[in-house]
């Protein structure tokens, strides 16, 4: 039998990295830093109510990756998500999602589409959500570009685990 060993993915090596003895802890102390942050600043933003910022982040991840896939495209997609879908994927009680949903459509950052689904309000070509929430979002790209510069001192790169080709002289 043939064994056809197909090669690991780079993602799968930077994870073995990450999980090494020697550099769980500091990829652990980078993980945790940045998501405490993270999060504390979301909570003072969302007034504690880290359910909403949960159901804004999946409806605009929706949005972005329909947007995305329709430039791709040339087609025209749909772009939203129903409150029963944002229920089991962020693992809150439907009639909860119902009065989330309502809070972040009163503050114009979510509008309905009219077929039960919800998705982002476009003013001028941004999200009324993004423009509102810019510093958050400035201050998110800053912790996340530290954090990748942290981990990518961990990670081995595929050419520092490449044999050496030996020179003649």
């Amino acid at each position: 039998m043939m064994d056809f060993h197909r090669p690991r993915t780079r993602a799968a090596e930077i994870e073995d990295d990450f999980t090494d003895t020697d550099n769980y802890p500091a990829f652990q102390y980078a993980y945790n830093q940045f998501l405490s942050e993270h999060l504390a600043e979301l909570s003072r933003e969302f007034n504690g109510d880290l359910q909403q910022a949960l159901i804004l982040c999946v409806i605009g991840q929706v949005f972005m990756s329909e947007r995305m896939r329709s430039a791709a495209s040339g087609e025209r997609q749909p772009l939203g998500i129903t409150a029963s879908r944002l229920a089991d994927v962020c693992g809150i009680p439907r009639e909860t999602v119902r009065r989330k949903l309502k809070r972040l459509e009163q503050k114009n950052w979510i509008s309905s589409n009219g077929d039960q689904s919800w998705t982002m309000v476009i003013d001028e070509g941004v999200a009324t959500a993004r423009r509102d929430l810019l510093q958050l979002d400035q201050r998110a790209a800053a912790r996340l570009a530290r954090m990748h510069a942290t981990l990518e001192r961990l990670v081995r790169r595929p050419e520092d685990a490449a044999p050496r080709k030996c020179s003649a002289r």
